[in-house]
Parts: structure tokens; sequence; C-alpha cells
């Protein structure tokens, strides 16, 4: 094993013994989410593309991985979710859609992967996040954890993939989503996953949909 093989897997250890519990706080993902953009190069372009697709459409890491450029779509805006996990029993391809907050980040990363494989004479490659060695392959799952590490270095916010997964499903259910939609978003079986491990609805956002509830029953005319 080489010197950078190792150096993934012990921060695949370390990342997996760190796990933060519950999701990140609106303020921590800004702040990371800036750390992020500040990354520079192709590297950082890379970084910056699959932190912001954690938080944005709870893909997991392993799902990112395997992701092939076909499946994140500009015009419907969109990304399908290939190999989810549980594939072949319990796990179903989803799609998920992409909110105008990542749009802009995909663009950009999607420009930037297009001027490095033409820098390298590739005209296209299958994986949508390419390995920064060989284009060919997929970037590794040791790749991501040590942008992760640098991210929350250079932050000061002690994050993960899973964290950002988990704030993902917590921003839809205080945004008013049903649990079930938010079920089916992240790719659970059923929804006493989502609430027992992922998201619960906090009392604002209950009570939010509690008055909604009844502005809207206030509007129909009684018989």
């Amino acid at each position: 094993m080489s010197l950078v093989s190792c150096q993934y897997s012990l921060l695949s250890t370390m990342l997996a013994l760190w796990r933060p519990t519950g999701s990140v706080g609106y303020g921590e993902l800004e702040t990371l989410l800036r750390a992020a953009d500040e990354l520079s190069g192709w590297p950082g372009e890379c970084a910056a593309f699959c932190i912001h697709m954690f938080a944005w459409t709870g893909v997991r890491k392993n799902e990112l991985c395997a992701a092939h450029r076909e499946d994140l779509s500009v015009d419907t805006w969109t990304f399908k979710v290939r190999h989810p996990k549980g594939e072949g029993t319990y796990g179903r391809q989803r799609i998920v859609p992409i909110p105008d907050r990542l749009k802009p980040v995909v663009i950009r990363y999607l420009k930037a992967r297009d001027e490095m494989l033409a820098g390298r004479g590739e005209m296209e490659v299958v994986p949508l996040v390419p390995s920064v060695r060989n284009p060919e392959r997929s970037i590794t799952r040791g790749a991501i954890d040590k942008w992760v590490w640098d991210v929350s270095e250079k932050s000061g916010v002690q994050f993960n993939p899973h964290a950002l997964r988990r704030t993902y499903g917590q921003i839809l259910i205080d945004n008013g989503v049903s649990v079930e939609t938010v079920s089916v978003m992240l790719g659970h079986s059923f929804t006493t996953t989502t609430e027992k491990h992922y998201c619960r609805k906090t009392a604002d956002s209950a009570r939010l949909e509690v008055i909604r509830a009844w502005r809207v029953l206030r509007s129909i005319p009684a018989d």
C-alpha cells in the first residue's frame, strides 16, 4: 500500500470514529460551504462540488462516488442516484431535484470539469467526479474524506458527509416537507428510519405547519 493510500485509510478511520451526532446548524453550514468554495484548483472544484451535493441533495458518499456524468442533468435539474445503498435488495434508484442554491455550484463544476478534460486531451469520461489522478476512474471515498478534513480544518466546523445528509433532511422537514417525502429523497425504505436517525420536526416548524393548515381551512367557505 502506498503512502497516499495509507493516509487516506487513516483519514477514513478517523472520520468514522469522529462522527458528529445530528445535523449541522444553519450557521455552521454556511461557514463550511464558504470554506469549501475557497479551495483552489481542480481538486478544490471537486471538493466544493461534493460537499455542496451532500448538503443540498442528501446523497450518500458511496452514491456520489458511483455516479456517472449522465446522472446529473442541467436540462431537468435533477440528479439520478444510479447505485443506491442496498442495491439489489431494498435499495431503489431515485431522482433528486437540484435546488436553486446548488445550481451555480453545478454550473461552475461542470465548466471546470470540461476544462480539466480538455487540458488532458479527453472528450468525456463516465464518472461524474473523476479521480484527480486518473479521469477514467471515479473519485474514491478516501479522497472525499481528505477534502472533508481540509474543509473542517479551514472552517473550524466538524462535519462529515453523513452529517450533511442529516442536515438536508432537517432543512426539508423544517420547511414543511412531509416525512414521507423526505424519506423517499433520502432513499430510506421506512419513514421510521428518517424520523429516528435523521430528522425530526422541531417545535417551531410544527407550530408553523399548524398555522398554515389553519389558514387553508379558514379560506374554505363553511356550508
